[in-house]
């Protein structure tokens, strides 16, 4: 006997592979991590690991050689002069796309302030696009680190990588470049609850996607 699916719960099927495997379950893109070359170059580094994973080890504005000097230059993220990637500033943003198109607007944009279903859309169509996504994130002074990040003297601004996704996006996945500045406490990749990594550490920023 033929048992018809009403459309609503038919959509809400996961469409999954002879692996078992569903669509929209688990996505990484297990990009190549890099570690910061100092206590500041926490945005070049995520820019770099970006950058590479698309390809682009040279510049489209420039010609130069993809590293963490370079992205830190004045030409993009200005690191190197400002000692600082600073979110609302937009100048990660605005210095990744110089690099990968040669112009200010490109692939990326940001978002600031964040609810949990921006940051979970955003996760979706980036990584699912094959992208990383930076997320500028803040730990305040005295209060639990997400990677054992060293908070007991001050907030802690800091540039991570998302890089994919699990349980249909429950869970993110990040590249963390902290691993030279804190390395017994801060591991290279590191997963959080969504939900609660954007409530406690992810909505004071935003997230360049």
């Amino acid at each position: 006997m033929r048992v018809e699916v009403p459309a609503e719960v038919s959509a809400a099927i996961p469409i999954c592979d002879t692996t078992g495997t569903c669509v929209g379950e688990k996505k990484l893109l297990n990009i190549a991590h890099r570690a910061q070359q100092n206590g500041y170059y926490c945005g070049p580094a995520t820019g770099v690991m970006v950058a590479l994973k698309l390809g682009k080890k040279t510049s489209n504005s420039g010609g130069l050689s993809l590293n963490q000097t370079n992205m830190a230059g004045s030409g993009y993220m200005r690191t190197a002069a400002n000692q600082v990637t600073e979110f609302w500033g937009g100048l990660r943003t605005v210095g990744l796309n110089r690099w990968l198109r040669g112009t200010d607007t490109g692939y990326y944009s940001q978002v600031g302030t964040p609810t949990t279903g921006e940051f979970r859309s955003a996760l979706l169509f980036n990584i699912d696009d094959n992208h990383p996504m930076g997320v500028s994130t803040v730990e305040f002074r005295g209060t639990a680190s997400y990677n054992g990040h060293n908070t007991s003297l001050d907030d802690v601004g800091h540039w991570i990588v998302a890089d994919g996704y699990s349980q249909f996006r429950d869970v993110t996945h990040f590249k963390d470049p902290a691993t030279s500045v804190w390395p017994a406490t801060t591991v290279a990749s590191f997963t959080k609850k969504t939900n609660s990594f954007v409530t406690q550490w992810g909505k004071y920023n935003g997230f360049s996607a």
